[in-house]
């Protein structure tokens, strides 16, 4: 996991908390979801949640050995179509990994504004994030 405190803008691009893991092909299902899930790859996301359709609400929520759930890394790498398909399916949205941190959190950490209004919009709680809103967002999510 990346040290929060350490975590910023260098140049164009916000720095991911999230590391990036080279992901064997040997993996379980629920890993291959949350690898999907960080990769973007839509058609694999949809792929592994048909083929595991009487455990998806297990499967869409499985964590990682950081407590880290597919929304959590949808979210951290800016996957919206991904994010889209996880909340459809039920993910919790509320999830903590390890840390404590939330999905909404990790896309306000990692600067992914899109990601992160639509995790607001599907009901995260805006409260839980807004210590890692970037100052650019605050006069749009925080008022006073």
């Amino acid at each position: 996991m990346f040290d929060l405190e350490h975590q910023g803008n260098y140049g164009d691009f916000a720095l991911s908390i999230l590391q990036n893991e080279d992901v064997s092909e040997d993996h379980s299902q629920g890993l291959a979801l949350l690898d999907a899930a960080r990769d973007g790859k839509v058609d694999s996301v949809l792929a592994i949640l048909r083929s595991r359709e009487s455990s998806i609400s297990r499967l869409v929520d499985q964590k990682d050995e950081d407590g880290c759930t597919a929304l959590h890394w949808a979210a951290d790498r800016g996957q919206d179509k991904v994010i889209q398909i996880l909340v459809d399916e039920g993910a919790n949205i509320c999830a903590c990994d390890n840390d404590g941190l939330t999905p909404l959190q990790y896309a306000a950490i990692a600067e992914q504004l899109s990601s992160f209004k639509l995790l607001l919009k599907a009901g995260a709680d805006l409260s839980s994030a807004l210590e890692y809103v970037p100052d650019d967002w605050k006069p749009k999510f925080c008022s006073g």
